[in-house]
């Protein structure tokens, strides 16, 4: 049986966050492996059909290339996106992000979480193009992970 729910917001994952959990030690496996089953269980049964949990392909190209993750475990979990035309590469990842997380914030669902760990979180918080912009929110490390966790439990399981 397949379901398309429509999630409350769409997931943009900054690489970090997936170093973040790669990193975590034996005793948080179970929140590793907690937070990949139920981000590819968010992202195979979004109503927005493969745009729900998104990455820069730059940075997913960054993951696989250095080994840390591979293609198809990747693909499981996120979509790679390039910045939507128009819109100029910054130097930094957060920028071009924000950016496209700005765009992607005029449709459905509208309200965008950015996922990251906690020491880029401050750098998401000061961006200029994130000043005004209430639509979307900045979860890092381990508050990414209550974050998946709650769309899981409240969104997917009560909506499957």
């Amino acid at each position: 049986m397949s379901y398309h729910i429509d999630y409350s917001k769409r997931i943009f994952i900054d690489k970090n966050f997936l170093l973040f959990l790669k990193g975590l030690p034996a005793d948080k496996s179970q929140v590793k492996f907690d937070s990949v089953k139920w981000l590819s269980y968010i992202k195979t049964t979004s109503s927005i059909d493969g745009e729900q949990n998104i990455m820069l392909s730059k940075q997913f190209k960054d993951l696989v290339d250095q080994k840390i993750y591979n293609e198809n475990e990747l693909k499981y979990i996120c979509k790679p996106i390039y910045l939507n035309d128009g819109l100029d590469e910054d130097t930094n990842d957060v920028d071009n992000i924000a950016k496209q997380a700005i765009f992607l914030s005029d449709s459905k669902p509208y309200k965008i979480a950015i996922l990251t760990n906690s020491e880029l979180k401050p750098q998401y918080l000061k961006s200029h193009y994130l000043s005004e912009i209430r639509d979307i929110e900045i979860f890092g490390g381990d508050e990414a992970c209550v974050l998946i966790s709650n769309i899981f439990h409240n969104e997917y399981e009560v909506n499957k």
